[in-house]
């Protein structure tokens, strides 16, 4: 991936969140099912903006309160709805 960083949320998506409004982001969620993609991409993020959230209905199946040992979540959930 970009820059070296590896997983979900890729470095160019990481730029266009930063750019939209010009405005410093204070806090951005990335929200996935697969620790080794999406929370290990989260986690690596540059900046202190990046909150990894793990939710327990996809790839990732370690139940409520469970947590990747390898890739940790700064949050795990057992379900997210809208």
């Amino acid at each position: 991936a970009a820059g070296g960083l590896r997983g979900e949320p890729a470095a160019r998506r990481q730029g266009g969140a930063r750019a939209r409004g010009r405005e410093r982001l204070r806090r951005i969620y990335m929200v996935g099912d697969n620790p080794a993609a999406d929370i290990r991409g989260a986690n690596g993020a540059p900046g202190d903006v990046w909150r990894s959230v793990l939710v327990c209905t996809g790839v990732y199946r370690g139940g409520p309160g469970g947590n990747d040992a390898r890739d940790p979540a700064w949050r795990v959930e057992s379900d997210l709805r809208a």
